[in-house]
Parts: C-alpha cells; sequence; structure tokens
C-alpha cells in the first residue's frame, strides 16, 4: 500500500508541474540561421550526462533540431536530441564511433503543446523522459563518441537544413545522471547556477537584447536577430503599438516599415495557414519583397523581440 500511495504521489506532481508552462524563452521560425552555438567543448561530453529542457513545436518537419553536439567525421560522435524520423515523436540519439543508437518517444507530440524533455545517458544506458515521467530507455552497447563538433541548439552541427520551429525555455546540461526524482522536483523550478554537476543552464528569460546568459557564466550564447523573445519579465515593457508598424502592397510586392525600437520578425502566411514568406525588419527600417504568391487573401505577422505580436490581412490581387 505505500508503494502504491508514493507512486500515485509521484503522479500527481508531475502533472502538477507540466501543467505550468513556461512563460518566457525563445521563439525559433526554422530558418538555417535560426542557430545559436559554443564552440566545441570537452564539458559537453562527459562520460555520463542529463539533459533538461521545455519545448513546443509548432511545425513538425524534417529533423527539427532542438540541442546536438553530434558529428561523422572522423567517427560517428555526439548526441542530438531532436524529431524522429516519423516526424511524430521525440528522438535521442548518440554516435558511438559506428553506430547510431537511439530511442523514440512513445509519446506522440500535438504541434503548440509544451513538454518537458529529460535525457539521461551513461557509457550503458540512455533514457528519455517526457513531462516528468520515463518514456522510453535502450541499453548501449558502447559509449557515446566525444564530439569534436559544435554544440548547437535550433539546428544540427553536422547536417543542416534540419532546424527546429516552436519555442524553446530554460534548457539545462548536467555531467551527472538526475535520479527520476530530482527532475521532477525541478522542473519548474529556478536555477541558481552553482548545482552540483551543472554544466551550462540556459534560462532564455532575458526577454530583451542579443544575449543568452548562462546561469553558471561559463557559456553565454549570442542570439541572432530571427530568433526573437516571448514573454514579457515584469520589470519589461512592451516595445511597441500597432501603429509603428505600417504595411503596403504594391501588385505582389510588400513594404513593412519597421518604427519600433525593436527588431521584428515577419512572417507571411496564406489563408490556409502555408508560410509563404519570412525575414527580418530591423529597427527604424523598412523591408520590401516580392512575393512567389498567387493573388488571393494573406496575414502578415509580426514577432518583437518582447514576444508583442501584430497581424495584419492583406490581399495580392494580381
Amino acid at each position: 500500500m505505500k508503494k502504491i500511495t508514493l507512486f500515485i504521489l509521484a503522479s500527481l506532481f508531475s502533472v502538477m508541474f507540466v501543467s505550468a508552462d513556461p512563460a518566457t524563452g525563445l521563439q525559433f521560425v526554422g530558418d538555417n540561421s535560426n542557430i545559436m552555438t559554443v564552440a566545441p567543448n570537452a564539458a559537453f561530453s562527459p562520460a555520463q550526462f542529463t539533459i533538461e529542457v521545455w519545448a513546443k513545436y509548432t511545425v513538425l518537419n524534417n529533423g527539427g533540431y532542438i540541442f546536438s553536439t553530434e558529428g561523422w567525421n572522423p567517427t560517428n560522435h555526439g548526441f542530438s536530441l531532436r524529431l524522429a524520423g516519423s516526424n511524430k515523436n521525440f528522438n535521442f540519439s548518440i554516435g558511438e564511433e559506428g553506430n547510431w543508437p537511439g530511442i523514440d518517444s512513445s509519446t506522440p507530440i500535438t504541434v503548440g503543446t509544451w513538454y518537458h524533455l529529460a535525457v539521461t545517458c551513461t557509457a550503458t544506458q540512455m533514457t528519455l523522459y517526457v513531462n516528468g515521467v520515463q518514456d522510453a530507455t535502450a541499453t548501449l552497447a558502447k559509449p557515446m563518441g566525444a564530439s569534436t563538433e559544435i554544440i548547437t541548439i535550433g539546428n544540427s552541427p553536422a547536417w543542416p537544413n534540419r532546424p527546429f520551429e516552436g519555442q524553446l525555455s530554460d534548457l539545462r546540461f548536467w555531467n551527472v545522471v538526475r535520479t527520476p526524482a530530482q527532475i521532477v522536483a525541478d522542473m519548474t523550478s529556478t536555477l541558481s547556477g552553482t548545482e552540483t554537476g551543472l554544466v551550462a543552464d540556459w534560462k532564455m528569460n532575458e526577454g530583451t537584447g542579443t544575449t543568452v546568459a548562462d546561469a553558471t557564466g561559463n557559456y553565454n550564447l549570442t542570439k541572432p536577430n530571427i530568433i526573437t523573445w516571448f514573454g514579457v519579465p515584469a520589470a519589461i515593457n512592451p516595445v511597441f503599438n500597432t501603429t509603428d508598424i505600417q504595411t503596403q502592397v504594391y501588385g505582389n510586392t510588400i513594404e513593412v516599415s519597421n518604427k519600433t525600437k525593436v527588431n521584428l520578425q515577419l512572417s507571411v502566411y496564406s489563408v490556409t495557414g502555408q508560410k509563404v514568406m519570412e525575414g527580418t525588419v530591423s529597427a527604424g527600417n523598412a523591408f520590401q519583397k516580392q512575393l512567389t504568391a498567387v493573388k488571393g487573401s494573406y496575414i502578415l505577422k509580426c514577432i518583437a523581440e518582447d514576444g508583442s505580436t501584430y497581424t495584419k490581412k492583406f490581399i495580392i490581387a494580381e
């Protein structure tokens, strides 16, 4: 009876934690420049490790890489956390200098839904947790080969054209194997950066600027403009009014004038939801592009660095 009670309590805690979706983070748009990197570093190839991250896919594309150090030259090495080949589940794989053993989650991915992912890996076993619950595990014949690649967030270091499209928050890398209880306990907790075994913790909660700080102070990232912030920390005010963005359409050419004080990520969608154009426009400048789209109705979406959005419907008549 005691064991059953403990299991029920653990399950209830897991449900409560999962319901607290991240309020801040980074928005990735699925472009090859949609990537942040750390130089090759042995600290990300320990004998055992844990990865934790909050992730929400908005598009299930080819690869959808969240976090990776994988490479193949001269041998298969490193790890990747990404979409499975079917684009329906999560996948974690390692290069063991000859093969690419991996595990796919039994949990299918729902677009627009937040998931807490955690992976533990030793020389003999890898385990994937989804929302604090063990989802998949596999025995390894050999340990992961130490990576010589850059460490990437948002794309693959060795195989481009496999970008992540969606939102990420609070990505952590440890050189220890965290227990299931530790994973559940800290899913929605804010770490200090001094925890034993913590190699890097990118909270992604700055809300402004181009620096994504590592709470340990060791591996700060530079954010390209194409990756934008969502959610606004309490000390930051919304950065623009909708009157600060002006659009005009000439034939099948759209022009967007950005009179705000921040950079904007632009996307144009058909009324059926297909993305037909994307780009960026810096503060105080204008963006102009000829669309290869047929006549009809379209929607322009602008995302500012604080997560503020602006949408406008327009028509291509020719």
